[in-house]
């Protein structure tokens, strides 16, 4: 199982990040407006169809929520 998250920031630049294994198992009920560290995630050399960035994690310490946006 796994999903793909759109994450962008006040400029509209966006990266997608990919959930995969104990990452997906354990974050996948983070829900909209979450404030969320990421740590050492692979990079994919492709881009987006947006021209963004492509980020990959596949456990579960590589994502933290932070906190909540407004």
């Amino acid at each position: 199982s796994y999903s793909i998250w759109g994450l962008y920031n006040l400029t509209n630049a966006s990266i997608q990040l990919y959930l995969f294994g104990s990452s997906f198992e354990n974050h996948q009920d983070i829900e909209v407006g979450s404030v969320i560290l990421i740590l050492n995630p692979k990079i994919e050399s492709s881009k987006n169809k947006e021209g963004g960035i492509v980020f990959c994690l596949s456990h579960a310490e590589s994502l933290i929520q932070i906190g909540t946006s407004e």
